[in-house]
């Protein structure tokens, strides 16, 4: 059977490789690119930073890219030497297979991708759909798993019906009509960055990609029962894809070794403030 593609058309996905890569250029930093094989496909890699530092895995948000995540967590790349995943079937450079979001694909297809890299134990920093990507991993072999930070994460727990509400009425005014205006009212429900780049990405994304709304479950009872690492969740107060009201307290439930929550303000995704905040709280998480 063909795997169908992500894209609306060959000429899309040749647009969002070249924003890919002048993007990835714009960060004005060394980076190595790794493909690697797994069972559901090749995979890439952007390995970037401080080349003898902790490695850190990273994950990048749903329907989204590497350079757009490595541009909004710009400080972690002069403490940590980085392994940025492009997750296979989003628009990065990934193969475009799209894994289930109600089993456990994710987390299989990550420990093909470390076992590819040779890493026994790995340190992973991620955030919204990567972190749900994440806790399968955990999931699956949680033994090799040293330490975890999730921020603003899928996997755990959703916002209310009311709160996706908010998200779908200006997803599908900009779906009938697609201005800058309506991309920004879309955008903003979630979102803080709207430079120039941001922008870009956006429009292109939303142009000529075939979105895959569907996030990561939420983990059942006991799935994470035999993780040990040291894990940190960071949730924001307003964000209505997965609110700190509902994420810090199920998050208690069923990490075994949580050791640290705290609430930040703002969406889903943090202003630059706040980011710089949780990039010392990251930092000092996987230093000490």
């Amino acid at each position: 059977m063909t795997q169908k593609s992500i894209y609306r058309s060959p000429a899309g996905k040749k647009e969002l490789l070249n924003i890919y890569d002048k993007h990835l250029s714009n960060l004005n930093k060394p980076f190595e690119d790794i493909y690697v094989q797994t069972r559901y496909g090749k995979t890439h890699i952007v390995n970037i930073g401080k080349k003898n530092s902790i490695p850190l895995i990273c994950l990048h948000g749903g329907n989204s890219n590497t350079p757009d995540m490595l541009t909004s967590n710009l400080p972690l790349l002069e403490k940590f030497n980085m392994f940025a995943i492009d997750t296979i079937g989003h628009p990065g450079k990934s193969d475009e297979t799209r894994l289930s979001s109600n089993d456990l694909s994710y987390g299989f297809w990550l420990l093909d991708v470390i076992n590819e890299l040779q890493f026994e134990k790995i340190n992973v920093y991620s955030g919204s759909f990567g972190a749900g990507i994440a806790i399968r991993l955990a999931t699956v072999t949680p033994k090799r798993i040293n330490k975890l930070s999730l921020f603003v994460p899928s996997g755990i727990a959703s916002g209310s019906i009311k709160d996706q509400l908010r998200l779908l009425i200006p997803y599908f005014r900009f779906k009938l009509c697609h201005t800058n205006q309506n991309l920004i009212k879309l955008s903003s429900t979630i979102m803080t960055r709207f430079d120039e780049e941001r922008m870009e990405l956006l429009q292109a994304i939303f142009k000529h990609v075939n979105i895959n709304p569907k996030m990561p479950r939420p983990a059942y009872n006991g799935e994470l029962d035999d993780l040990k690492a040291p894990t940190i969740v960071i949730a924001a107060k307003n964000d209505i894809l997965f609110p700190a009201s509902r994420i810090i307290p199920r998050a208690k439930e069923i990490f075994p070794n949580l050791i640290y929550t705290e609430i930040i303000e703002g969406l889903h995704e943090p202003t630059e403030e706040i980011y710089n905040h949780i990039h010392k709280i990251t930092t000092d998480f996987f230093f000490e």
